[in-house]
């Protein structure tokens, strides 16, 4: 065992898995980046040094960061003409109103709150992406098959 891990220290609470790729590269590469900002959001909830505040901005770092994800996906629903975009729009729009609704109710200090966050965030972003991402993929990979899409960047 390394010497600066303890038995007792917090595993990553998601790892990726190529089972969750959707196809599309830069989509993975955002979702690998969301899973890594996760997980560092979620071992740092078991820090009792962190402070409310530094939770939050964290938690604002993964939220602008997720904000910027979905315009990126939903530019690509655009030039690819996508038929699923206006529900997959509103479940984005949801997802962000859910956290910011849940991240105003977090009580000063209380870590199982933000672990409690924190996974209904990585659950809400599996689910999504095995699902509603996934369909994505596919659909590009249909347009690809047919010609009718080189690459979308």
């Amino acid at each position: 065992m390394n010497t600066n891990e303890r038995e007792d220290q917090p595993k990553d609470l998601v790892v990726w898995k190529d089972s969750f790729s959707v196809g599309v590269k830069k989509i993975d590469d955002q979702h690998r980046a969301l899973i890594r900002i996760t997980n560092s959001l979620y071992m740092d909830s078991f820090d009792r040094t962190k402070t409310k505040e530094a939770f939050v901005k964290a938690l604002k770092g993964l939220f602008n960061y997720t904000k910027a994800h979905f315009k990126t996906e939903e530019d690509m629903f655009e030039k690819t003409n996508y038929p699923e975009i206006t529900e997959h729009k509103k479940q984005h729009y949801e997802l962000l109103l859910g956290v910011v609704d849940k991240a105003k109710r977090l009580d000063s200090g209380n870590q199982s709150q933000c672990r409690g966050l924190i996974k209904f965030l990585v659950d809400w972003i599996l689910n999504h992406v095995a699902i509603h991402d996934r369909a994505f993929g596919d659909f590009c990979s249909e347009l690809q098959k047919s010609g009718k899409l080189i690459i979308i960047e």
